[in-house]
């Protein structure tokens, strides 16, 4: 797998791509955060070109050990770089230490495209025997849109991409007064489009749903709108700005610019978990934005409505705003003007769970 991710080579890659999708998806589960170890055996020039400052990326999945002496068991290395994940970066990799055949080695698996930064290098003795450690700052990751991204016309946005699934919250720049705010899902595809679904939310004052196109580019740095099935999306392209988790930028007590008659959803609700949950609904199309106000978790969802059931199906994610990084699919019912869980399938932390179980309106007009 890794050769062929190495290669570069787009009839190999779309072979694997699935596999590759797999492996990451499963990554997403076990979140780590702290200092990794890995060996190499490297000459005098190898070595030459970790200097200080110098930003690179291993292309492959990259085996690392929590411990040194693991790492430097490694082919007779002479060289053990020693990895710094911090816990904003803690995405980019897996704990997979108690899942693996070998639990002594304390593994950790770096996704590909994860990018370092070198602090320096300095030399130890081990056991005995002397090793060069290149110290590494994990900075980025590459070929996931997670992070804050700034659009053409001045806009924040937040995303968190789970395999091929995206959900972003966006809004207008303090300078524009946060004219509008909205929320979006959708599915990269083999040609990394993003099929997307957004909906405004009544934070802000615009009030349109619809779907758009987005292609990605190759390194995952820039997007651009490339279909607009109503017209009515104006923002035409975007821009990386940070790859960083926790960016906690949702204020407290935003506003709410428009609400809807008794029977619809639309409005400003809170949940039995402590979060406030601004939604909006478009006939049958839900759309809400959730967040923690100590900014534990920030998640976006969107789905559809059975009106005549009152049940609601939605596909929801956390984003950067907030410490968590889960995902998954909720049914609700709506039921005496109260919200409440019925099921959900839940994805990343295994001993975590979606902990609303029960929303109340807080303000309608």
């Amino acid at each position: 797998m890794n050769s062929c991710i190495r290669s570069d080579n787009k009839e190999q890659l779309d072979v694997i791509y699935p596999y590759i999708n797999v492996l990451i998806n499963a990554l997403n589960s076990y979140p780590f955060h702290g200092t990794v170890y890995r060996g190499f055996l490297l000459n005098t020039v190898q070595l030459a070109k970790y200097k200080k400052d110098r930003t690179f990326f291993w292309s492959g999945f990259s085996s690392a050990s929590k411990r040194f002496a693991v790492a430097a068991q490694f082919a007779q290395c002479n060289t053990v770089f020693e990895i710094i994940i911090p816990k904003i970066f803690s995405h980019c990799c897996g704990d997979i230490s108690d899942k693996s055949a070998y639990p002594r080695e304390a593994e950790v698996l770096l996704k590909p495209y994860t990018y370092f930064r070198v602090l320096g290098t300095k030399t130890e003795k081990h056991r005995g025997i002397e090793y060069q450690i290149p110290v590494l700052l994990v900075e980025a990751t590459v070929r996931n849109l997670s992070g804050v991204w700034k659009s053409n016309d001045d806009g924040d946005y937040f995303i968190c991409q789970y395999g091929r699934k995206v959900f972003w919250y966006g809004r207008s720049s303090q300078n524009r007064d946060y004219s509008w705010s909205h929320v979006g899902y959708g599915i990269i595809d083999d040609e990394d489009v993003i099929h997307l679904a957004f909906g405004d939310i009544p934070t802000g004052r615009d009030r349109y749903t619809g779907d758009i196109d987005i292609q990605i580019s190759f390194d995952y740095a820039t997007m651009t709108k490339i279909l607009d099935t109503k017209n009515s999306f104006l923002t035409k392209s975007w821009s990386r700005v940070s790859a960083q988790y926790h960016q906690d930028p949702i204020p407290t007590g935003l506003p709410i610019y428009w609400s809807s008659t008794s029977d619809e959803l639309t409005g400003h609700w809170k949940c039995n978990d402590g979060g406030n949950y601004y939604i909006s609904q478009f006939n049958e199309l839900i759309f809400w934005l959730g967040y923690h106000p100590e900014g534990r978790w920030c998640n976006v969802a969107a789905g559809k409505i059975d009106k005549a059931s009152g049940v609601i199906d939605l596909n929801w994610g956390d984003i950067v705003c907030g410490a968590n990084r889960l995902y998954g699919t909720l049914d609700l019912l709506v039921e005496n003007k109260i919200i409440k869980k019925l099921a959900e399938q839940i994805k990343g932390i295994r001993e975590n769970t979606f902990l609303g179980s029960k929303w109340h309106r807080v303000d309608s007009k």
